[in-house]
């Protein structure tokens, strides 16, 4: 949800209005608080809820959303102890800020499989990515 209303605006809408860009769109997104490690603090944020998100790119014209079930991360996803030291060797983050990274880039991971299934499942090929 990061900056998503901005995304909206500037991408799906800009885009499709201004150069006629149709967009396929696979929604997996969080339904809580996380946020990077890296930007911590109060961000400005229109959409609360995602079904919110889901029903406001479905009304654009030039928008296709891919599934029809909003799909939601993992709120503890499963993380690899081998990349769990990785990310941290040499990192200045105490403990609580490492895991809450390693778990967020797990969850960018999952989004990206998820959006690759909706995107096969639709027939569309990498000339769509």
């Amino acid at each position: 949800r990061l900056e998503l209303a901005n995304k909206i605006q500037n991408l799906f809408r800009y885009w499709g209005t201004t150069h006629g860009v149709h967009f396929d769109v696979a929604l997996v997104l969080t339904d809580t608080a996380h946020q990077s490690v890296e930007r911590q603090g109060h961000r400005d944020q229109q959409y609360f809820d995602i079904r919110e998100v889901y029903d406001e790119l479905s009304a654009l014209p030039n928008v296709r959303v891919l599934n029809a079930d909003v799909d939601t991360q993992a709120q503890r996803p499963i993380l690899n102890p081998h990349y769990m030291r990785q990310r941290g060797h040499d990192s200045t983050m105490n403990t609580t800020q490492l895991l809450e990274r390693v778990q967020n880039h797990v969850r960018q991971f999952e989004s990206l499989a998820r959006c690759h299934h909706h995107m096969s499942a639709a027939g569309l090929g990498w000339e769509h990515y």
